[in-house]
């Protein structure tokens, strides 16, 4: 629903004079005492800009140690420059993320990012669709496509647990899940998305709105319109004729991200301002887009004029004698630094998409209740810290939730921004002393991955640059160091610059304390990294040990091998067409359950990934892994194979690898087929079953591709330790280069067939596997014959005990138990 009555206050482009907060003496806009704190239910506004720098307002974020340089000599933003002055400035307020949806995500749920796998934007990088730039050294881990909706409490959920009387409200750009479509008009809705704000606990929202507003002459951005609708909302609550509820709402503002839209009249302001006083910290220089950019910054600083205001000239109806303002928490923030293209970000090192802090240090201001007016704050708070801070502040005092990483700044707000006596930081769940963890895997334009965390009391920062071969750069640079001058930086990316003091003697003892706290880190907030594809690795899931699986993407089978990788590790469990369920089994050395696959159900994953996809790329300094040698293990046994069936496939109809089941009860087989269809090339194996016994024990199958040996690429399948099939005889000549991009699914096909197209023999079929899994194995490399029979020899007489499943049956054919 959206709340779309006429407000007066709604004056598009009007000059800020014209809003009569701003003409308020500054006593005059007193907040609420200590004491009356404990008598309201405070309400809370959000405003959250989109890509917008520390010092990308005209009030500077420390004025006290940098000093002007923190904030901007060109821009104007005098409504933010008013709430800095009537409450609290943090100097060293982070993002969770340099990018836009981790960010968003860690005020919603109040946890580490890269504890959900969240690293990056949602849509770029999808769970099951490897997307990743190829032709890089590393590759980078797949993110989540969306917020997890079990396992979880929102920051709006959480507020209504303690007070179900609040009413709450998402407003604007959401992108916490996979891309939606533009609405036709500012602030119409999208159609739901699982993920969207109605699974998060908003009664009034957009939508899963991406980064797609729509824009007028007169609304750039929708900063006007947001506005608007912000304003009805609380009117329908605080209004004369509201009902008085006490509200949360998160306005979302698409501004100021690139590409720079502004009013007319406020680009023609910022041109002839570039004429006449460019300014130092923020010149524009001669671009367009800097100009624009400049003049969007003063549109969304009006919009968000425009909310302060009604909060000044509205009486609050639950608490007579005071004006809203009085009774609400205005909280600005940015969900991640600026991008260069159209400013900079100076003192601040680097932009958006780097762990640097020029990527993740933003403004962060609060007015409120109980907190002191014209106050800056040394404390470093993060946007995790939102979450417990705000349902804090709503009354909330049930424990966190078990994976929040967020700490309750809350008494720094009614401390004057210090600390309580006797503490030297905030607690967070990843760190007793406070520490910051910021992970950015990821390659973004020339970005690298890395990551970087910094310490509780803001002294000091390590980063770390990933490389191959695990020769990772790591830094250490002093965050409290004098900046000397407007083109300094804390930073650098040149690790022999004496800023760097991972190479000073003196701070050995500080760099590997960070080293060993940020290394515990990694495993404890179950974080991925980048992988070079060329190192070996043999990942192995067992049915009867799934304990590493956190359940934030729903039910899955995780690896028990830990790659420090969890797209590589998990596969999802997908019910929607058919039933996959643990189920009990009584075979002696596979463990006490098994997956059983039921109707078409089976497990999905990102494609089983090899090799370099793109071999020749220019951002290759490596040489390229052009190997496509695999290997994949199966313990499994059939319910029936009447019917052509699928038990692994990986990639898409032209480039890929199946391994399918057919033949029939009477002559069960087993196909492994690898293919390229654009080049006309595939390799095609096939083993018989007859005498494995394949409906009553579990057989060991191994499926290898080698690409190692000199008489050419081979494809084999081995059936309890035993070579069953061979084949070198690639149709079209040379290897095929079946590693291609896509999806993966067990016991199902999960978009396409993996290598379906092509020359020679075709899978048995498509349909779901009717089976039980009890073991499966993934190797990037070509196992031997002696390895395979020393794997099947590892489990002590596997076939020998009668199996005795147990559990729901769910009959989709003719089957033999």
């Amino acid at each position: 629903m959206h709340l779309m009555k006429t407000h007066p206050l709604r004056l598009w482009g009007t000059p800020l004079l014209a809003f009569p907060a701003l003409a308020l003496p500054l006593l005059t806009i007193g907040l609420a005492a200590p004491a009356a704190r404990g008598q309201i239910k405070p309400n809370f506004v959000v405003i959250l800009s989109d890509d917008q720098g520390w010092n990308g307002l005209s009030t500077p974020m420390d004025p006290n140690v940098v000093g002007p340089n923190s904030g901007s000599d060109f821009y104007e933003t005098p409504n933010l420059a008013a709430l800095a002055t009537q409450g609290m400035r943090f100097r060293q307020a982070y993002a969770a993320a340099p990018n836009c949806s981790p960010t968003r995500a860690s005020i919603q749920l109040g946890l580490n990012p890269a504890s959900i796998n969240l690293t990056d934007i949602v849509g770029r990088d999808d769970l099951y669709n490897n997307s990743a730039p190829s032709g890089t050294d590393l590759m980078e881990p797949l993110t989540v496509p969306r917020l997890p909706v079990a396992e979880v409490q929102s920051i709006a959920q959480r507020i209504k647990a303690a007070d179900a009387s609040y009413v709450t409200a998402h407003l604007g750009k959401w992108h916490q899940t996979t891309p939606a479509v533009k609405p036709s008009v500012a602030g119409g809705a999208v159609p739901y998305r699982a993920g969207d704000p109605s699974d998060f606990g908003y009664d009034v929202h957009d939508g899963a709105r991406a980064n797609n507003p729509v824009n007028s002459a007169r609304d750039p951005k929708e900063i006007f319109s947001l506005s608007s609708r912000a304003i009805d909302f609380m009117d329908a609550h605080a209004g004369a004729s509201g009902d008085n509820a006490p509200f949360y709402l998160q306005v979302s503002h698409y501004a100021v991200h690139d590409a720079p839209v502004t009013l007319p009249d406020s680009q023609a302001k910022y041109q002839d301002k570039l004429a006449t006083n460019p300014g130092v910290v923020h010149p524009g220089g001669n671009s367009t887009d800097r100009v624009k950019y400049a003049g969007m910054t003063e549109d969304l600083d009006t919009g968000v004029g425009q909310i302060l205001d009604y909060l000044a000239n509205t009486p609050d109806p639950r608490n007579p004698g005071m004006m809203l303002k009085d009774t609400t928490y205005v909280i600005y923030t940015s969900d991640n630094g600026a991008l260069l293209q159209n400013t900079n970000n100076l003192p601040l090192y680097d932009e958006k998409a780097t762990s640097w802090e020029g990527g993740v240090r933003v403004p962060m201001i609060v007015r409120g209740p109980g907190v002191a007016a014209n106050t800056v704050s040394a404390v470093p708070v993060v946007s995790t810290d939102l979450y417990a801070t705000v349902t804090s502040l709503a009354g909330s005092t049930a424990p966190l939730p078990k994976y929040a990483d967020s700490a309750d700044f809350s008494s720094v707000l009614h401390n004057g921004g210090e600390l309580a006596s006797g503490e030297a930081s905030l607690v967070r769940g990843s760190g007793a002393n406070g520490e910051i963890f910021i992970h950015f895997p990821h390659y973004v334009r020339d970005t690298t991955p890395m990551s970087s965390m910094v310490e509780g009391d803001g002294s000091f920062k390590f980063v770390r640059i990933y490389g191959v071969g695990g020769a990772s750069t790591d830094y250490l640079f002093d965050l409290n160091r004098t900046i000397s001058g407007p083109n300094d930086t804390w930073e650098t990316i040149d690790p022999a610059d004496a800023r760097n003091l991972a190479n000073n003697p003196a701070y050995a003892g500080q760099l590997a304390s960070m080293q060993t706290r940020f290394d515990a880190w990694v495993q404890t907030s179950d974080a991925s990294l980048p992988y070079e594809i060329a190192a070996p690795v043999d990942i192995r899931w067992n049915a009867s040990d799934n304990s590493r699986n956190t359940g934030f993407e729903g039910p899955a089978w995780r690896s028990v091998t830990d790659v420090d990788n969890r797209p590589r590790e998990q596969m999802l469990i997908e019910t929607n067409r058919g039933s996959v369920e643990l189920v009990e089994i009584d075979a002696q050395g596979l463990g006490s359950h098994a997956y059983r696959f039921s109707c078409g159900g089976g497990l999905l994953r990102s494609f089983f990934h090899v090799s370099e996809d793109s071999p020749n790329a220019s951002s290759l300094t490596i040489t390229p892994d052009t190997d496509d040698s695999a290997s994949f293990e199966f313990w499994f046994r059939s319910s029936d194979l009447d019917n052509g069936q699928v038990l692994l496939e990986s990639g898409g109809g032209a480039r890929g690898l199946s391994i399918t089941l057919g033949g029939g009860d009477a002559n069960p087989e087993v196909r492994l087929r690898l293919a390229d269809n654009g080049a006309g090339k595939a390799l095609v194996t096939t083993a018989s079953l007859a005498d494995a016994d394949v409906f009553d024990e579990f057989v060991h199958l191994v499926a290898v591709v080698d690409e190692t040996d000199a008489g050419g690429q081979i494809a084999s399948l081995y059936v309890n330790g035993v070579l069953a099939s061979q084949s070198h005889d690639v149709i079209g000549g040379g290897n095929v280069d079946w590693d291609g991009p896509g999806n993966a699914g067990i016991g199902m096909v999960a978009t396409v067939l993996g290598g379906i197209n092509g020359p020679g023999l075709a899978p048995f079929g498509t349909a779901g596997f009717e089976g039980d899994l009890a073991r499966f194995s993934f190797l990037n490399t070509a196992l031997t014959p002696e390895e395979v029979a020393a794997r099947f020899a590892a489990v002590p007489e596997p076939t020998s005990a009668a199996a005795a499943a147990v559990g729901l049956l769910l009959i989709c054919s003719r089957r033999r138990r």
